[in-house]
């Protein structure tokens, strides 16, 4: 059986929303995702499952440009791929790079990125070798405590 796939757009992550990439009709989706983070006050593991191909990575990285385009004032966005990094025996390395790369580009205090990297480091454990579960989005089972620890430095 042959499928057909859509190339896989050139997106500027952070910038570009559903407007410039919407071939497959998910901005109503996209809101609908906006709603439900921006009414949880919990902090929140989002996972996004599909087969390949599919459109996972296209949705999230327009996804979180629209999102910072109508709540880029309350929330922040953060884009992992975890295909990217996959080849780190430490998840938590690369979590924490990302994020620390992103606090840079978005000019967050100094105090708040220390405070995420120690949280982090608190939850480091030798040995650790749990993989990433994700669907290409970037979820996983340790952002939580991460999240959860920063939030608690705070």
């Amino acid at each position: 059986m042959t499928r057909l796939y859509i190339p896989e757009p050139k997106i500027d992550l952070y910038n570009d929303g559903f407007d410039e990439h919407d071939e497959l009709g998910r901005k109503e989706t996209g809101a609908k995702l906006s709603g439900l983070v921006e009414r949880i006050d919990d902090p929140l593991v989002i996972a996004l499952d599909g087969a390949w191909g599919t459109g996972k990575s296209v949705f999230l990285k327009c996804w979180v440009g629209e999102h910072l385009k109508h709540h880029g004032e309350q929330t922040q966005t953060v884009y992992f791929d975890a295909f990217k990094h996959d080849y780190l025996d430490d998840p938590l390395t690369a979590l924490t790079g990302v994020l620390s790369e992103r606090f840079n580009e978005i000019g967050e205090p100094k105090p708040a990125l220390k405070k995420m990297k120690q949280a982090a480091a608190k939850l480091w454990r030798p040995g650790l070798r749990t993989g990433l579960a994700l669907a290409t989005a970037g979820a996983s089972e340790l952002a939580g405590p991460v999240i959860d620890a920063g939030l608690a430095a705070g």
